[in-house]
Parts: structure tokens; C-alpha cells; sequence
């Protein structure tokens, strides 16, 4: 392992966290400045970056369960993240996402 970031407050620590996109996070539980600093993680991990990864591969072609295994979570995983792609960006179905995010230039081909 190595370490790619320290913080010493809960607004830092969400900071670092962006930037570095740790793959593994150990954090004090009790950080000061920030109440719900878990959620706030968790909302910084599964925004933009993970979903667009998902619309990129939707785009290719893949069903749920090919995104699920390129991307080594579960398919229930990418169901979420279908949906909430599709909230977003106000789209009807996966193909309008699609078009949406190339127009968007949330991805390219």
C-alpha cells in the first residue's frame, strides 16, 4: 500500500478524497468540520468519475451484466448507476443517456 494523502478535518479529508481517488480510505469517524462526512464520501466515490465509466461502457454496447463484470462490482451496482445517470441527465432510456453524454461531452467514442 501505499500513501497517497493525509487530512485533519473532515472538509480536508473530502478535499484529498477527490483529488486522489484513494482506492482504500482508513479515517477517523469523529473528524472535526463535517457532520455526515461519510455520505459526503460515498456522494464524492460514486459521482461523475464511476458513472460516467458506466455510460461510456452502455454507450459500447454492454447489458448490465457485462458493465457489472468490466467494472468488478455487482450488476445491482450498475443498475443503481444506470438510474441515477438517467435522473441526471434527464433521460428516457439508456439510449438517450447515451446521446445526451456525447452531446454533453461527458465521454467520447
Amino acid at each position: 500500500m501505499k500513501l497517497v494523502a493525509e487530512a485533519s478535518n473532515g472538509r480536508d479529508a473530502i478535499a484529498k478524497f477527490r483529488e486522489c481517488r484513494p482506492d482504500v480510505t482508513l479515517m477517523d469517524l469523529q473528524m472535526p468540520e463535517i457532520n455526515g462526512l461519510m455520505r459526503s464520501l460515498q456522494s464524492a466515490m460514486n459521482s461523475p468519475r464511476r458513472e460516467s465509466s458506466s455510460l461510456r461502457l452502455i454507450a459500447a454496447g454492454n447489458a448490465n451484466k457485462e458493465i457489472a463484470a468490466q467494472l468488478s462490482v455487482t450488476e445491482e451496482t450498475v443498475k443503481s448507476r444506470v438510474k441515477n445517470i438517467l435522473d441526471k441527465l434527464g433521460a428516457n432510456d439508456r439510449t438517450h443517456a447515451v446521446s445526451i453524454g456525447l452531446k454533453r461531452g461527458i465521454f467520447e467514442l
